[in-house]
This record gives C-alpha cells, sequence and structure tokens, in this order.
C-alpha cells in the first residue's frame, strides 16, 4: 500500500526507515531486501516493482489505487476557500467531491499477509487512515452545506448520514 500510494520514487533509506525504525541501517537494508523480493514474487507481474538510483516505486502507469485518486482530487480541494464557506459550491467543485466520494469504500485497513507489521509501518497506517477519514468527513460536510445552500434538504440528510458512518 505504501508504494502504491506514492507518486514518486522513494528513498530505500525512508522507506528503511519507516518499516524498520528501531534497526540499524545495514539491518534494515537487509530487511528491505528481503521484503521487495517477496513483493515481487507476489506480483502479477514483477516489472511493476522498480528501483532505481536508490529508489522504489511501483509503475504508476501500471498500478491504480483508489486512495492515491482520491488525495490528487482532494488536496487543491481543501485548499481552497470555497471549502471554509456554508454557500454553494461552484458547479465544478461539487462535481469533484462527489466523485472523491464515489471512490471512497471505507477506511484504510490493512493487514500483512503472515500477521507480522513492522511496527513503523503500522504507524504510518494509522496516520494514513486518520487522513483519510477527516478528509472524507470534511468533504461530505461541505456537500451537506451546499445541499442546504440549495434548499436540497434530502440530499444534505444522505450525505449527514454518511458523515454519521465514519464519525458515529
Amino acid at each position: 500500500y505504501y508504494l502504491a500510494f506514492q507518486t514518486q520514487p522513494i528513498p530505500r533509506n525512508r522507506i528503511c526507515q519507516l518499516f524498520w525504525p528501531n534497526t540499524d541501517d545495514e539491518k534494515g537494508r537487509k530487511l528491505l531486501r528481503e521484503a521487495l523480493s517477496k513483493l515481487r514474487a507476489a506480483l502479477p507481474d514483477p516489472s511493476v516493482l522498480l528501483t532505481v538510483s536508490g529508489e522504489v516505486f511501483l509503475d504508476p502507469q501500471q498500478v491504480y489505487l483508489d486512495a492515491r485518486e482520491f488525495k490528487e482530487i482532494t488536496d487543491p480541494l481543501l485548499e481552497s476557500a470555497e471549502i471554509n464557506r456554508d454557500a454553494i459550491l461552484p458547479a465544478w467543485m461539487y462535481s469533484e467531491m462527489r466523485r472523491a466520494i464515489s471512490l471512497c469504500r471505507g477506511s484504510i485497513k490493512l493487514e500483512s499477509m503472515n500477521g507480522e507489521m513492522p511496527a513503523g509501518y503500522s504507524d504510518y497506517l494509522t496516520l494514513a487512515s486518520q487522513y483519510y477519514d477527516s478528509t472524507r468527513l470534511r468533504i461530505i460536510e461541505r456537500l451537506a452545506s451546499h445541499c442546504i445552500a440549495t434548499g436540497d434538504l434530502d440530499e444534505a440528510i444522505v450525505w449527514l448520514n454518511k458523515a454519521l458512518e465514519i464519525d458515529p
């Protein structure tokens, strides 16, 4: 998931620090080599995993991740002043928010295949899940306020119920 979510190649040392923060450099590199070997073996097409000049990444032309698309859509929306208003959204923004939410199928909850997950990666997943849930909630609440501003209270209730699913 970590590699699939990235839009740029990641230096090996950063991956080692994330996955094995309490391990010396030599041991971390060994663990990364082993993990990459297992990942290559598990991929339907091993050529998807690229390692170039000390960096690792999954070929974004061959790997799709809805959470990455969600982030690519929502980051610019969250930077817009419109996100903090309770007025009617511009049509393009309303459409993009709906498109982003349509990608959401639940929270980020991943588990490793063999039950062992490096502590650093577990922490990363926790933070990624919190960011994802808070972003979804913010977008949904803004969609609801847009619907209230347009007088579409039935649609606003639908969005507010979705918000309750995330944060009861």
